[in-house]
């Protein structure tokens, strides 16, 4: 038996994709080889468990996860590797201890605008960003970065949300206390908002509104 690791790749399991995966009471089976083998998921406890049966014998195949070679073994394992990663990527959601607003802003961009936010990369695996479906264009990037890079004093992760603004117009906003000018983005036309609770949630939805409207326009 394998032990899926979510917990390494920052995933967890959404119940809410397993039954279109094909799962039944928490269980998932899979024929390969011609049907002689089946590959097995079980989920209990939010924790994912596999193993292969060989179907002649009804006993796990246990060759995939020891040092064994050989082409068959290869083969066995590759099948296995492959259902492994679809249900990682089917069946899993990206996972980071985020605190409460960077959540409800999560939340706020899925719901409105059924966008999920893309994590793209590997230094800062917990920043992401948000594209508009009509024209791929970026509207707000969600990322971690020491204070200091954006205009504050010290050199703690802070988590902060970078949007576009009207260009040209971004200092009329910026206070360099919760606003900053645009991180890694062009200061003339995008902002950087705190999600430290220094700006209600409510202030910040107007401007991924303004943000997304704007990306439009692009």
């Amino acid at each position: 038996m394998r032990i899926i690791d979510l917990d390494s790749v920052h995933r967890k399991i959404d119940k809410s994709l397993l039954k279109n995966f094909g799962f039944v009471n928490n269980r998932y089976e899979e024929d390969i080889m011609d049907n002689n083998f089946k590959v097995v998921i079980d989920i209990k406890d939010d924790k994912a468990n596999s193993y292969i049966i060989d179907n002649e014998f009804g006993d796990e195949y246990t060759n995939v996860d020891i040092n064994t070679v050989g082409e068959f073994v290869s083969t066995v394992k590759d099948n296995y590797e492959r259902i492994i990663n679809n249900f990682v990527d089917k069946c899993t959601i990206v996972d980071f201890n985020y605190h409460d607003q960077v959540k409800e802003i999560i939340n706020y961009i899925n719901n409105k605008y059924h966008d999920n936010i893309e994590y793209l990369w590997e230094s800062t695996p917990d920043s992401g960003i948000f594209r508009n479906k009509k024209n791929k264009k970026w509207y707000a990037a969600i990322l971690s970065v020491k204070e200091d890079r954006v205009g504050g004093k010290t050199d703690k992760v802070i988590m902060v949300i970078d949007l576009m603004y009207h260009k040209g117009e971004t200092f009329d906003v910026v206070d360099n206390k919760s606003i900053y000018p645009g991180y890694h983005m062009n200061k003339n036309s995008w902002i950087t908002i705190r999600l430290d609770g220094s700006q209600d949630n409510e202030f910040i939805y107007k401007y991924i509104d303004l943000s997304y409207e704007l990306s439009l326009k692009k």
